[in-house]
């Protein structure tokens, strides 16, 4: 090493020189492999490498509180505003809405502590509870059932020539569909995480109703989106973020017949430098980002170098010291 480094000798004592007087074209030359060495580990990181590592984000100790006045409500209308409380931490939780297998939406805890989530309901009665769970995707403690019923209005009937009422053919064909082909927009992920300035791709399926189909989308970031689709199905739409947000997202569809879903998901937002979180056989994962292996890179290549430097000046101490000629005359007696 110390042949690579080309240090110096003093050509009259033999001694090392100090670095100031040394030629540095071998630390030149490491430092050009380090720069190799954190190109080629950002090029196979960002190409070719999937991280299956979790870091876990705080686990959610206590249930979402669902508003206890909404437990055995009747309504008229197939949209509810279901709000409750729940646990405030740092970063903030995520509380979906389930009814059995089916999430009906989600959104992120306020720092008040409270939650507002508004869902469609299906004819009948409608057993709901809440999820809680952070960003890495680990479930708290689920929320109680709540149950409300929805009835679909009646039919405005006609009265015939013997006063008997009669439902028009085109109600009744209305009541079916509503029955029969209830319209649903299934989400492919119980929120939605984003890192600001960088495209994220959310992924749904369109379920029964009358193609075509038209889909509107509130991104809550103050831009709004439009999509028609010919036929139902598993979709994606993309989007770019421009900048912080901690909200909600609302798609409405709508089928041929008019019949209008709403669904509502959370938003999470990573900030770039941090781990951006994304989807792995299923399971939420963390997935460093380019800039994160760079500093990394940068941080090895400098710590090797300055390990090196402190090698050499403790194994040859007589490179930090130089003796200097004595400049002190001598007077000579005659």
């Amino acid at each position: 090493m110390h042949k690579l480094l080309r240090l110096q000798h003093h050509k009259h004592t033999g001694k090392k020189l100090p670095h100031s007087q040394t030629s540095f074209h071998g630390l030149f030359f490491l430092f050009i492999i380090g720069m190799f060495f954190i190109a080629a580990v950002n090029r196979v990181t960002a190409d070719n490498l999937d991280v299956s590592a979790k870091v876990s984000a705080v686990l959610p100790t206590q249930p979402a509180v669902t508003d206890p006045s909404l437990n055995n409500l009747s309504v008229s209308a197939d949209q509810i505003a279901v709000n409750g409380s729940c646990e405030v931490t740092v970063p903030a939780l995520i509380i979906t809405i389930w009814r059995g297998d089916t999430l009906l939406g989600s959104t992120v805890c306020s720092p008040l502590g409270l939650f507002s989530v508004n869902v469609q309901l299906i004819n009948g009665q409608n057993i709901i509870y809440s999820k809680i769970e952070n960003i890495t995707s680990d479930f708290g403690p689920d929320g109680q059932n709540v149950s409300i019923t929805f009835r679909l209005p009646v039919p405005i009937s006609s009265s015939g020539s013997n006063g008997i009422s009669k439902i028009t053919p085109a109600q009744q064909q209305v009541s079916n569909a509503d029955e029969q082909l209830p319209l649903q927009l299934v989400s492919q992920s119980d929120f939605i995480s984003i890192v600001p300035n960088q495209e994220m791709s959310f992924t749904f399926e369109i379920k029964d109703g009358d193609s075509p189909y038209s889909l509107s989308v509130n991104w809550g970031d103050g831009t709004n989106s439009n999509y028609n689709y010919k036929s139902p199905g598993i979709k994606t739409i993309k989007h770019i973020f421009n900048k912080l947000i901690s909200s909600s997202i609302i798609l409405k569809i709508t089928d041929k017949n008019g019949k209008v879903v709403t669904l509502v998901l959370g938003v999470s937002t990573s900030l770039p430098f941090t781990p951006a979180l994304t989807s792995l056989n299923g399971k939420s994962v963390y997935r460093p980002s380019r800039l994160t292996y760079i500093v990394a890179g940068y941080i090895f290549v400098g710590s090797s170098l300055i390990g090196l430097w402190i090698f050499h000046i403790v194994n040859n101490p007589s490179s930090r010291v130089i003796k200097r000629p004595s400049k002190r005359r001598v007077r000579v007696k005659k």
